[in-house]
């Protein structure tokens, strides 16, 4: 049995290899590959909105992204990722006291531990949303992002964020 098995293993395969080169070698298929730097667009319709896209779109969404911050939220976030040394350096984030909600468009991650407290919020909207914060305690929050803190005097704590807005508060500040 088990060199019949054999047999029919070895017919699938050179079937398969061999219908595959035939089928590749079939002409009637007007399309064929080219390298990416081949490949131009010079029509009517989409040559212009390329260019607009190119010329104006992509430098103004660039152009908000800096001047609202978010570039520099990027920088922080990959320097406080940057070889873990955010979670290595921190046991806030190895706990397994954590809540969260990722279901509307501001998200929110919470982690409770002895050394420190994390809340993590974000607007993932495209549009201005208003956040509130069930901080763990009152008091002040560091934003690990902007370096500035926040007086929390009720909770929750109500915060308006910009379309991609996002903090990193934590009741200590964090080491990275």
């Amino acid at each position: 049995m088990k060199g019949l098995n054999k047999v029919i293993g070895v017919a699938m395969l050179f079937v398969a290899v061999f219908a595959g080169k035939a089928f590749a070698q079939q002409r009637d298929y007007p399309i064929q590959p080219v390298p990416f730097t081949q490949v131009h667009v010079n029509d009517n319709f989409w040559q212009p909105k390329m260019e607009v896209n190119a010329n104006i779109t992509i430098p103004y969404v660039l152009a908000q992204c800096k001047a609202n911050g978010r570039v520099d939220n990027f920088l922080r976030a990959a320097k406080l990722l940057s070889g873990d040394q955010l979670k290595i350096k921190n046991p806030v984030f190895t706990t397994t006291t954590f809540t969260y909600n990722l279901t509307t468009a501001v998200k929110f991650i919470q982690l409770l531990s002895a050394s420190n407290n994390v809340e993590v919020i974000g607007n993932f909207d495209v549009v201005t949303q208003n956040a509130s914060i069930s901080f763990p305690s009152t008091g002040n929050w560091y934003d690990n992002f902007t370096g500035n803190t926040v007086n929390v005097t009720s909770i929750p704590y109500t915060m308006t964020l910009a379309p991609g807005e996002y903090h990193l508060f934590s009741k200590t500040p964090l080491t990275y």
